[in-house]
């Protein structure tokens, strides 16, 4: 019989909602531990999702010897603290982006998890979705040629601004706000799609009618070390925003990845166009029986999720994204807050 690969999961939001149903139904896994800070909230779950341990401190998990890999889902700052202590004492680490606040934190994070040869992975989960997927092996395959331009738009309304509450996940300082949030993504997509960023010029704005104010809107440019040239909009207030949208300009042909619906992982399609045709044709997608779901967030998380689990017990796995994406990310981020603080190009 093959060892199963015990998982605590620290964080109750986002942890109980995606990171429980995935681990909790990889065939290889078993959820033994949940920790919250709110007092009952993690022994509620926990038995409600018939998990044997259930922690209000996340210092007790971590040490436990029913906990082999620990799953966060905790504000950037608090996830690298933990994350450092658990590689400490051995444990695997699945993060959430961005890895960290800080370059520093996010690369001394990756030196610990290199040094004790522990799992690691952090969850950019786009890259594991069908229509993305299928729009990499197509710019990997040359059918739009040398891209030339890229242009991103996503504009939606998050849960938070919809209520007009104010929370940790609009503010920078706290490792939220737009920049850190979306543009996480839309660093790491950029490069996963199209090769390494050269430099970058960054905007944000504050919005005026939240409780506290918040970072909700940006706006930039990328060139790309192969000449390429990104263009960005990104907004958190749109209400009846249009979604999320890339539009991939080539010499020998166009794309466009796009998606409207409310399921903001897995609604998306994909179109395409060569250079003697007329219009935009729909690319046939095939997703997975076994990986689907009601919420595309987890069949998307389950992606990652899976080569986290496999390396953690000793298979060979290459290709998913690791602390050493996370770290780039985190650099990218540190560039584009330095674009915002000084109003001009920084080069990565």
């Amino acid at each position: 019989m093959k060892r199963l690969l015990r998982v605590g999961i620290v964080g109750l939001g986002f942890g109980q909602n995606v990171h429980l149903p995935v681990f909790g139904t990889h065939p290889r896994c078993r959820v033994t531990a949940l920790c919250a800070r709110t007092p009952g909230k993690a022994a509620r779950i926990a038995e409600q999702a018939s998990v044997p341990n259930a922690f209000s401190d996340w210092r007790r998990m971590i040490r436990s010897s029913e906990v082999d890999a620990v799953a966060l889902a905790v504000t950037p700052g608090l996830q690298a603290k933990i994350a450092l202590a658990a590689l400490r004492r051995g444990k695997h680490v699945f993060l959430e982006k961005p890895v960290a606040l800080a370059d520093g934190q996010a690369e001394a994070l990756h030196r610990e998890a290199q040094k004790r040869k522990l799992a690691h992975a952090v969850d950019f989960e786009f890259c594991m979705t069908p229509a993305w997927i299928q729009a990499r092996r197509m710019i990997d395959g040359g059918r739009i040629g040398r891209l030339r331009h890229a242009v991103v738009n996503w504009n939606v309304e998050s849960y938070a601004n919809r209520l007009r509450r104010a929370t940790w996940k609009n503010e920078p300082a706290a490792g939220g706000g737009v920049l850190y949030a979306f543009g996480s993504h839309l660093f790491f997509n950029v490069e996963w799609l199209f090769g390494k960023i050269k430099r970058l010029w960054v905007g944000t704005g504050r919005a005026k009618d939240l409780p506290a104010g918040g970072e909700t809107h940006l706006s930039g440019v990328i060139e790309l070390r192969s000449g390429g040239v990104v263009t960005a909009q990104i907004s958190t207030q749109a209400f009846m925003g249009n979604g999320h949208r890339w539009e991939c300009y080539g010499a020998d042909g166009a794309m466009v990845l796009e998606n409207r619906t409310g399921d903001y992982i897995r609604g998306f399609g994909l179109s395409y166009a060569r250079r003697d045709q007329t219009k935009f044709r729909r690319v046939a997608l095939r997703e997975k029986g076994s990986r689907k779901a009601s919420d595309g967030r987890i069949p998307a998380v389950y992606g990652v999720a899976d080569r986290f689990v496999r390396r953690a017990l000793g298979d060979k796995v290459s290709g998913y994204p690791t602390l050493a994406e996370g770290c780039r990310v985190q650099k990218l981020l540190t560039a584009a807050r330095t674009s915002v603080r000084r109003g001009g190009w920084v080069s990565v």
